[in-house]
């Protein structure tokens, strides 16, 4: 079991009182920094002691540090070229949560929890660390009847991180209460194994709706974080997580001042403005008051983008993505189609030349619905539809300028629409969404379109995103509900990371294309 929470020390006391309900311990490990009983470690657990000493090593290559695990007297510990009490504090915390992996206790109980403090460790060691810790039972070589709990404390949840692969993060504690959950892997697999059985027939295309979490795990920003970037940028100072709101307010107060809402958005108003703001609608603020569209955001995001494709390129012509999962689903050529509003070019980069056919600009789109016709009868290279631009084609980005539910470009809208008509024909109709939040009010016209309710969705996330879930409420659950489907947003819900979902789509799916 894997858990999340943020503020470690409130919490810790009552997961303490919890498990000793049941006869069960708590490791902490910020009060292992010194050391930690660990009985007959070097007998019990020899896999343990590589894995640490495997991390120590890679530590020490970038720090210097000379870190290395010594048992002795039945005490475990990490020492290094300085004393505990004068290192760092990242150093420190490494070397507790490496110590209390170490403690006896966890091998004295069929239920235990260990708790550590991550918020100072940067993301590769977070990394390390959580990697291990997901393997702890088995390290440890733990009865089929224990139960451990590792407990990520005084950190942020980053989805490449924690919630990567089987077992991963399963439940987190949200800011201002609520816990949050994740289905079991074998649950989030089960809409994708009962496509299994249809041939080409009944599935002749298949949909994958892209948001910007389809590409945080290469290393881009999300859309959210470009947003506050480009927010920070409008208000002069700095803008994250915690302090968007207040931020997203001051700005409404100062387009409202300016006369730059919209009519919509002043209906709207305030609290709707601030749930829903995007990075598309801060983007076109950016735009007009620079009179360009290659905003200052998005030259800053077209560095970060460079070094990225550069990084990939140079992977995929070594052949170090022979494996990746998506470069094997788009390998098929068939019954596939793409459709993304990131500006990235990921998808192209990774796959061959001539595996992914882009439709892009207004030339492009007029030949969209021919060419889905065409490719559904004989395959070819998988079209993927870009409906806010590119980010190599400046002057085709589209940052909703006009800021109304009135919808894309008419060439844009005629490419989504004829789309959406092509799925409506088929016996089944899969259109899945893999990190998208549901937020673009030029596709609001779409998305709330009942006709939608007849598809076979789901939200591709490690969670699922609030403003998804309350899109599911008010635009679904009704349709669905007199239709006998349920109306419960967990079930539409796959919580698997953008990563981890393809390889389940090229291992259990688009493997029997054939």
């Amino acid at each position: 079991m894997a858990a999340a929470l943020p503020e470690r020390e409130r919490w810790t006391p009552l997961i303490s009182e919890v498990l000793k309900t049941d006869d069960g311990v708590v490791v902490d490990a910020t009060e292992c920094g010194r050391g930690a009983e660990c009985g007959e470690l070097a007998v019990d657990a020899p896999d343990l002691i590589r894995a640490i000493e495997e991390i120590l090593g890679i530590y020490n290559t970038s720090e210097n540090a000379d870190l290395r695990i010594v048992i002795g007297a039945g005490i475990a510990s990490i020492v290094g070229s300085q004393d505990y009490e004068s290192v760092n504090a990242a150093q420190r915390a490494l070397r507790e949560v490496l110590t209390a992996t170490c403690s006896d206790l966890l091998r004295s109980s069929d239920l235990s929890a260990l708790i550590y403090a991550e918020d100072s460790l940067d993301k590769d060691h977070r990394k390390a660390v959580w990697h291990l810790l997901m393997r702890l039972p088995l390290l440890l070589k733990l009865p089929a009847s224990a139960t451990v709990a590792i407990v990520a404390g005084d950190g942020v949840v980053d989805y490449d991180v924690h919630c990567s692969g089987d077992p991963s993060l399963r439940d987190r504690l949200v800011d201002g209460g609520g816990l949050l959950s994740r289905h079991p892997w074998e649950i989030s697999r089960r809409p994708v194994l009962a496509l299994r059985s249809h041939d080409r027939t009944r599935l002749p295309y298949f949909v994958l709706f892209l948001g910007a979490g389809a590409s945080v795990a290469d290393g881009l920003p999300t859309g959210d974080a470009l947003r506050n970037q480009a927010l920070g940028k409008a208000l002069g100072r700095d803008v994250d997580r915690a302090t968007f709101e207040e931020a997203a307010r001051d700005w409404w107060g100062l387009l409202e001042s300016a006369g730059d809402l919209s009519e919509v958005e002043l209906g709207e108003g305030i609290d709707v403005f601030v749930r829903d703001l995007t990075l598309e609608r801060v983007i076109a603020n950016e735009q007009r008051l620079e009179n360009q569209n290659f905003s200052s955001t998005l030259q800053d995001f077209s560095e970060a983008h460079r070094a990225v494709v550069a990084k990939l390129r140079e992977q995929r012509l070594a052949g170090a993505l022979n494996d990746d999962p998506f470069r094997r689903m788009i390998a098929t050529q068939q019954r596939l189609i793409l459709v993304t509003v990131n500006f990235d070019q990921l998808i192209e980069v990774r796959a061959d030349d001539g595996q992914i056919k882009t439709f892009i600009t207004e030339e492009d789109l007029a030949g969209f619905n021919d060419y889905l016709l065409e490719y559904g009868q004989n395959g070819g290279a998988v079209p993927l539809l870009k409906l806010h631009g590119d980010i190599g084609q400046p002057e085709t980005i589209v940052a909703n300028i006009e800021q109304t539910r009135a919808g894309l470009s008419s060439a844009r809208d005629a490419a989504l629409d004829s789309l959406v008509k092509l799925i409506e024909q088929q016996p089944q109709r899969p259109w899945w969404y893999v990190g998208y939040s549901m937020r673009d009010r030029d596709l609001a016209n779409t998305w709330n379109s009942s006709r939608m309710a007849d598809f076979n969705e789901y939200w591709v996330s490690p969670f699922m995103d609030v403003t998804v879930r309350r899109f599911i409420q008010e635009h679904r659950s009704r349709n669905w509900e007199t239709k006998g489907r349920g109306v419960d947003p967990a079930r539409r819900h796959i919580s698997l990371t953008a990563s981890d979902f393809y390889g389940v789509m090229a291992d259990d799916l688009t493997a029997g294309w054939t």
